[in-house]
Order: structure tokens, then sequence, then C-alpha cells
């Protein structure tokens, strides 16, 4: 097993079987040695039944696959179910959040930022739904937001277990441009703009837990980066990773103030990275 990623399970020891921890560790030697080869020949496919998918997440320990839609549904892949050995008969999916209007195109998924919660006896994780894409002078039919956090945990084990949502928050964000990247750890949550007008890229982080659609708990961050940042990451300690076309930077995170939904993002002091990888390595990285 990888000594760099380590895999937790997803259930308490106590539940497993001598049988059930022998076939886990295999699957896991097993992936770990495929990784390393110099070539990587697919021995084993499977078919799923998807509709029109926008973006999709393997949840660490490989076995749910969380596919999101341009309708705004999120369905859940078990990869370890018996209906998923068969090379021939596709398996369908378990739908855990429904969009919560008809109006096409209102809650489509282009982004989804995960969370896995360490601490949790069971496993755990939170997703952000979001767009990719903002227009000037185009607001969401009422009631839709743009923003939404959900929480899902395991239920049962073995081959009864199943994922449960739990919706936790939704609020609007009136953004002009397009959302480049998503990132989610713990109570915060962050993304990085592409305006559609002269503004400069820039990153929000938002405490979302405090966040409505008409007030948000969060910070406008203007970058060094001309070009704008094409990812973020959350990091521990009240930081933020961020990744440029030419630059990998270490910032601290502001401190967080209340500041209206609907006010527009104005110019803002630019802010110094704490650490920045020289640009060839960077480069490289990327």
């Amino acid at each position: 097993m990888s000594r760099l990623h380590p895999t937790r399970l997803e259930s308490p020891l106590n539940l497993y079987s001598t049988s059930e921890l022998e076939d886990w560790l295999l699957v896991r030697f097993g992936a770990d040695v495929a990784w390393r080869r110099d070539t990587i020949r697919c021995t084993r496919k499977r078919k799923i039944l998807a509709g029109e998918q926008l973006t999709a997440r393997l949840i660490e320990g490989g076995r749910w696959l969380i596919l999101g839609s341009i309708k705004g549904t999120v369905t859940a892949y078990d990869l370890e179910s018996n209906r998923c050995l068969s090379d021939v008969n596709a398996m369908e999916g378990l739908t855990l959040v429904n969009p919560s209007s008809e109006s096409f195109d209102s809650e489509r998924i282009n982004k989804m930022a995960v969370d896995i919660d360490t601490n949790a006896v069971s496993l755990t994780f939170r997703l952000a739904l979001t767009q990719s894409m903002y227009l000037a002078g185009i607001d969401p039919p009422e009631g839709i937001t743009r923003i939404r956090i959900w929480d899902f945990s395991l239920a049962g084990h073995g081959s009864d277990a199943q994922l449960v949502s739990q919706h936790l928050r939704s609020f609007s964000a009136y953004e002009n441009g397009v959302i480049a990247s998503t990132s989610l750890c713990g109570d915060l949550f962050s993304w990085s703009i592409f305006p559609n007008d002269d503004t400069k890229p820039y990153v929000e982080i938002f405490a979302w837990n405090k966040c409505t659609s008409a007030l948000h708990m969060k910070a406008v961050v203007f970058l060094e980066q001309e070009h704008g940042v094409i990812r973020v990451e959350i990091l521990p300690r009240n930081r933020i990773l961020c990744f440029s076309l030419a630059h990998m930077m270490v910032y601290d995170i502001p401190k967080l103030e209340l500041i209206p939904g609907d006010r527009p993002v104005l110019a803002y002091e630019v802010l110094q990275a704490r650490w920045k990888m020289p640009e060839l390595y960077s480069l490289l990285v990327l």
C-alpha cells in the first residue's frame, strides 16, 4: 500500500470479518502495485447507466463514484456492488440529490469540491456543488441558489452499505465570470474567478456555514498573477494553495468580513504570497 496516500477503512474495524479485511487488503495492494508499473494495461472495465453528467469524483477508497449532472442531480455508484461485477450489464446509480427546480440549466453541476471528514467513525464527506459560468445581468430563477453544500455519510456495512445525504446550506453569489476551480475544507469554501469584465482575476473564500444569499462572510483576494488562478486548494492553518499557469503559491487567508451578497467585487489590494515556487518547477508540476 502506498506510504504517501494511506487509505482508511470506511467503517469501524470491529465491523469487518477476517475475510472482508483480507479482500480489502488484496484489492488495495493490487491497485498500488498496478500504479507502479511502467505500462498500464486496462484489464477490467465496467459500464454504468449515466445521463448527461458534467463532473465526477471518485471518493477516497475507490468504492463510491459520484456524478453531477446537467439537471442538478447527484448520483452515487457503488463500484464494489455485485451488480458492478458484470462486464455486460450496466449498473444503475442511486440518486442522492434532486434539483429543487424544473427550470433547465438552473442547477447544473459543473464543479464538485469534496471534503473528507477524517475524524468521523464511518465514511463521511461533504460536497460543494456549483456551476462554472455566471453571466452578467442574468439572475437565477427565484429560489435557485448557486452554491450548495451537502453532507454524505455511510449507513450500514459491507454489501448493505449505502450513502445517506443531508442538505446543509445553500446561498447565491452573483458573480460575473467563469469559475475555474473550487475547494472545500471544513467550514471554508473557495473558488477562483475569471471575470467577464476588466476586473482582475480573483479568489473568494467563504465561511459557508455563516453565509446567506443576502450576506456573505468572506474574503476577496486579488493575487499577484495577472493571468488568474486555475486551481485553488484550501490548506490547514488558514492558508490557501493557488496554481497559475506559471507558478504555485501559498497565501495566508485574510480575515473574513460580512459583506452584502449583491455587492459587486471591486479592486482590492493585491495580496503578497507567503511562498512561491520558482516558475520553471511550477510548470513541471502542472
